[in-house]
């Protein structure tokens, strides 16, 4: 076991799969169940943020997921259209940024161990913290944590298509439109 300034960017369950297949299983549905939740919130982006809806709301669209948040929530606190839709947004949004927090532990970490018979993964990363400072952080993260976070994407997934499914209408886009 490495300590908290050494970091393994070869060997480990990467280059030697076969005794963390589970683990490598878990990842990929974490990653592809973010993936599509976060093109359901890009998809929401599109739709509202158009500067012919409103000039005060209209931000160029980023490509980090917290600034995506940091420019949808507006539009559904301030926009009169949308005023309906805030406290469901309010609180998926909420859900989205703890969730963001964990997604960059799995899916922006080094995978560094693998234990097949406690099934805990071990992650190192660097988190950068603005003005040239960085915290180095090491998990280490039970199988079952990761499944219950894939598990919290998917139902937060439903819930935002739920949403989505009142948004996507005729009705809303001609009121976004309106001034």
């Amino acid at each position: 076991m490495s300590d908290l300034h050494t970091f393994h960017f070869i060997d480990g369950p990467i280059d030697k799969p076969s005794n963390a297949n589970i683990l490598f299983q878990e990842l990929g549905k974490a990653a592809t169940a973010w993936a599509r939740l976060e093109q359901q919130v890009e998809a929401i982006l599109l739709h509202v943020n158009k500067q012919e809806f409103s000039d005060e709301l209209f931000k160029d669209h980023p490509v980090s997921f917290t600034k995506k948040l940091k420019i949808l929530k507006p539009w559904f606190k301030k926009h009169r259209a949308l005023s309906s839709f805030k406290g469901s947004m309010i609180e998926i949004t909420s859900k989205l940024w703890e969730l963001a927090d964990e997604r960059n532990l799995y899916l922006h970490s080094i995978l560094e161990d693998f234990d097949a018979q406690s099934n805990v993964a071990i992650f190192h990363r660097i988190i950068p913290q603005g003005n040239d400072k960085f915290k180095l952080v090491k998990s280490e993260v039970p199988l079952e944590v990761i499944s219950v976070f894939i598990e919290t994407v998917n139902i937060t997934n439903r819930d935002l298509w739920s949403l989505s499914q009142e948004l996507f209408t005729t009705e809303v886009i001609s009121e976004l439109g309106k001034p």
